[in-house]
């Protein structure tokens, strides 16, 4: 089923939360916008390392993977005010820096992490992850995943296979984002 289709019904037979709606937002620009996938993997970077975050820096860091494209700074200065609409980051004046909310974002609906997560790994180059790398992949950096690699088995979106000591996680759906 396609992840639009289905976020319709989720919405639809469930009374999403505000807290939930951030997990869906998050998800589409994930998945219908690379350069969002990218700018969020390089903050997510930034928050792993402790380093500070600023405008100039995730510029930088962009720069230097994707190269310097005209949109680049306008593009990315759109994706940390919507970063901090959404609470992801939170700015500090003093030292213009960023505070990146690791994990803040949590909801207990499975079907929702699920989704986010079906999202993150059609979004992602790599055509299948090992678990562990999935729930942690930087540009989660603002989600706390609590689902197991049990909920995914059971769900339609993912293939898992073991492989050795892993548990390689695949997404069901095609790249275009249709079947």
């Amino acid at each position: 089923m396609c992840l639009l289709w289905h976020i319709y019904h989720l919405c639809k037979r469930s009374n999403i939360l505000s807290d939930e709606r951030v997990w869906l937002h998050y998800g589409l620009a994930l998945l219908y916008y690379p350069f969002f996938r990218q700018a969020a993997a390089v903050i997510g970077q930034f928050a792993r390392t402790g380093e500070p975050i600023t405008r100039h820096a995730i510029k930088g860091r962009l720069a230097a993977e994707i190269g310097h494209l005209g949109s680049l700074n306008r593009a990315s200065e759109r994706i940390v005010s919507s970063l901090v609409d959404w609470g992801a980051l939170l700015y500090q004046k003093k030292g213009n820096i960023y505070i990146p909310q690791s994990q803040t974002f949590k909801v207990s609906n499975q079907e929702v992490q699920t989704w986010l997560l079906a999202c993150a790994l059609s979004a992602h180059p790599a055509d299948q992850l090992p678990f562990p790398d999935l729930i942690r992949l930087p540009e989660l950096f603002p989600f706390r995943i609590s689902i197991t690699v049990d909920n995914l088995r059971i769900n339609n979106r993912f293939i898992v296979q073991r492989q050795g000591i892993w548990d390689m996680v695949s997404a069901t759906i095609d790249s275009d984002h249709t079947t």
